[in-house]
This record gives structure tokens, C-alpha cells and sequence, in this order.
């Protein structure tokens, strides 16, 4: 079991380290200091992959909450707020990039994109934990927060799929588009 946590670990990218797990530390960190819940277990295999899930979530919820941010600073006419490259552009600049930069400079914001989200789930997190005790006196309420709990979290990972299959697809084109020139 140590050799498996000790394979996952030196697989883990640079993106991830940024993204999944350095905000689900502060994370646990804040929910241990300001909420009646800890995160810990006596088993590092299982804190590991829950850390991990934990990090995914908050940094699904970052990509797609920027979607949402930015969608909505376009509709306010703010549109100068957030200014993106076209893909093409990006993965043009990307390959021709030898000293990696533009990826570590996606990687970096990335990271504040989690970082806005993880700030977001701790509010949520801070104000569950004080509702909490109201909802968990009657069995209906509390399975029906947890129910909803999960339909939430699938409707993130439906849409973080959504996501990651047309980044995919816009990645095949572009390089279906460079290579038949």
C-alpha cells in the first residue's frame, strides 16, 4: 500500500501539485481551524485519493466558474476583464514555446482560478458546518442535503467532461489543421 501512494506521488504533474494539491491543504488547514470537521484518517492511502478527490472538485469548480465569471463580466460589457487567446493561437504559441513558459504561465493561472473557487468552497464549507446542526436533527432534511449534494457534484462533473472533451476536440482540429497545410 506505501509503494502504490509512493507511485501515485511521483506521477503527479507539476499542473496537479498547483491545482489539487496545494489548495486542498489549505483547504483542510482552514476547515480543521474554523469548522467542527477534519479531514484526517489514520489510513495515508485513503487521505491521499480523499485529499486528491477534494482537490479535483475545487478545481472543477474553478474551470467552471470561469467560464460562468467570464460569460458574465461579457453580458455586464466588461468584456476587456478577461482577454483570451483563439486555441489555435494558444497551442501555435505553445509548441513554439522551447522554454515552456506559456505553459507555466497557465499553470500559475490556473492556480488563481483554483484559488478563487477554493475560497468560494470554503464559505460554502464554513456555512454548511453551521447549518448543519439544524439540518442533521431531522432524517428528510439531511438525506435530502446529501442528496442534492450529489446531483450537484454530478452536474459539475457532467459539465467539467463537457469541458475537457471540446478542449480535446479543438485541440485534434487545430492539429488536424497544422499538419495538413
Amino acid at each position: 500500500m506505501e509503494s502504490a501512494l509512493n507511485n501515485l506521488i511521483e506521477k503527479i504533474s507539476s499542473y496537479e501539485i498547483f491545482n489539487n494539491v496545494i489548495p486542498v491543504v489549505v483547504y483542510s488547514v482552514f476547515i480543521e481551524n474554523l469548522t467542527r470537521s477534519s479531514i484526517r484518517t489514520e489510513n495515508n492511502f485513503i487521505i491521499a485519493i480523499l485529499f486528491y478527490f477534494i482537490g479535483l472538485v475545487i478545481g472543477r469548480l474553478g474551470s467552471i466558474l470561469s467560464d460562468v465569471i467570464g460569460w458574465c463580466f461579457h453580458k455586464l460589457g466588461w468584456k476587456s476583464f478577461l482577454n483570451f487567446a483563439s486555441y489555435s493561437e494558444h497551442v501555435q504559441v505553445e509548441n513554439t514555446d522551447s522554454n515552456g513558459r506559456i505553459r507555466n504561465l497557465v499553470i500559475m493561472s490556473n492556480m488563481y482560478r483554483t484559488f478563487a473557487s477554493l475560497f468560494i468552497c470554503l464559505f460554502i464549507t464554513i456555512l454548511i458546518d453551521r447549518i448543519w446542526p439544524i439540518i442533521s436533527v431531522d432524517d428528510y432534511y439531511k438525506i435530502t442535503f446529501i442528496a442534492i449534494s450529489f446531483i450537484l457534484l454530478a452536474i459539475l462533473f457532467a459539465f467539467s467532461y463537457r469541458k475537457q472533451t471540446n478542449y480535446i476536440t479543438k485541440r485534434i482540429s487545430t492539429y488536424k489543421e497544422k499538419n495538413s497545410v
